[in-house]
């Protein structure tokens, strides 16, 4: 579908996609230090052991020790990282926008550990001169026709509905 925004519906559509990519590359550079930390004091046994199959791993009580000290990054407890150092600003954006974006992030970082798939490889901060730009919502929905989305905090004009190109099914 294509839609048809309003200028306002569009500056809200730009913030929010500044707002997803500030959050990603924040949410990046976070697990980059976790995911750095972690191999640097990791030593190579218990990198060994934590390449074979979960039931057939065996760790000393010191090496779960050190794991306990250093867990592998995972995107809740980053996203509660990032929650937690919360500035003002950015509470007048959905909280949606920022657990969306980390946990694509903690996604990405899943493919990352999986070669095979297409596309390979480390994830990589966003950039504002990207030709693609986008944020998602799981607060959408559909009524006679139109998108609507969740209003932002503090807007304090009208919010309306989003036209689409054409009728979706029901």
């Amino acid at each position: 579908y294509e839609l048809f925004p309003n200028k306002q519906m569009k500056a809200v559509f730009d913030r929010n996609c500044d707002y997803r990519r500030f959050c990603w590359n924040e949410a990046l550079a976070l697990w980059n230090d976790e995911y750095d930390i972690r191999q640097l004091m990791l030593d190579k046994e218990i990198k060994a052991e934590l390449r074979k199959a979960k039931s057939q791993r065996k760790f000393t009580a010191e090496q779960e020790e050190m794991l306990a000290s250093y867990p592998a990054p995972n995107w809740k407890a980053i996203r509660n990282k990032l929650v937690a150092e919360k500035e003002d600003w950015q509470f007048s954006y959905s909280a949606h926008l920022l657990q969306l974006a980390v946990q694509d992030l903690g996604k990405a970082w899943q493919n990352f550990f999986n070669k095979a798939q297409k596309d390979w490889g480390k994830p990589k901060f966003k950039s504002k001169r990207a030709p693609k730009q986008g944020f998602k919502s799981d607060q959408a929905r559909i009524v006679n026709g139109k998108l609507v989305l969740e209003k932002p905090q503090g807007l304090k004009a009208n919010w309306q509905p989003i036209k689409l190109s054409e009728k979706p099914f029901d």
